[in-house]
């Protein structure tokens, strides 16, 4: 294993191809509305792309799969994204985003980002 890491590494260095990436994002009970002070961040690293990615042929399913990943790290990590994070990190538009997020709500798994979680709130 170690020496696929290597491989893997050394693969990603010679290409510039981006695996992980750090980003600062709110921790979930970060208020809204008000600009966020550096207690209410935390730096969360994602896993953009993943040898189990290339399995999945369709380019909307295979973002799906990359946005739920995406949105169980930060919620591992304590963080809360917002659609324009999840754009940024997928490259898409955040137009994309919002249609994505309808998708896995239809499809039973209601997806949480900063503002989702607010809405929620409110309205229980």
């Amino acid at each position: 294993m170690p020496v696929n890491c290597e491989i893997v590494a050394a693969f990603d260095r010679l290409t510039g191809r981006v695996r992980t990436l750090n980003v600062r994002l709110a921790r979930r009970d970060a208020p809204l509305g008000s600009p966020r002070r550096a207690s209410q961040e935390v730096v969360v690293q994602w896993t953009l792309d993943a040898p189990e990615d290339e399995t999945i042929a369709d380019k909307t399913a295979r973002r799906h799969y990359r946005l739920r990943r995406l949105l169980a790290q930060a919620e591992q990590q304590d963080a809360a994204p917002t659609d324009a994070d999840l754009a940024a990190a997928l490259q898409v538009s955040r137009r994309t985003i919002l249609r994505d997020m309808q998708q896995l709500a239809h499809a039973g798994s209601p997806p949480v980002t900063r503002r989702r979680k607010a809405q929620l709130k409110i309205q229980s």
